[in-house]
């Protein structure tokens, strides 16, 4: 019998669909020839010019997140890993002090 648990995943799937399908709308493609877009691109080309903040707003708030979550949670998850991987190595006996 179904309990009823994956309800909230249909919920995260409408902005999800929403945004994609708004990125590729309004993707360019670059003196490059590499296809850009995002969040940005479809602010900027998709409201008028009024609305341009926000995509300096998305990019400015994005670049914040990296330095207070994104690298956090890498360095915790690595440290937490080799702590792991020398735990068998290292025990309390044989511990290096680092001073």
């Amino acid at each position: 019998m179904y309990s009823g648990c994956g309800y909230p995943q249909y919920l995260e799937c409408v902005p999800k669909f929403a945004e994609v399908t708004l990125a590729v709308y309004f993707r360019k493609t670059n003196k490059h020839g590499d296809l850009v877009g995002g969040p940005m691109y479809y602010i900027q080309n998709g409201l008028s010019k009024r609305w341009l903040f926000l995509a300096y707003l998305f990019a400015t708030f994005g670049t914040l997140t990296v330095f207070g979550t994104g690298n956090a949670t890498q360095v915790n998850t690595i440290t937490a890993a080799i702590n792991v991987a020398l735990e068998g190595i290292w025990n309390s006996e044989n511990r290096v002090d680092m001073r």
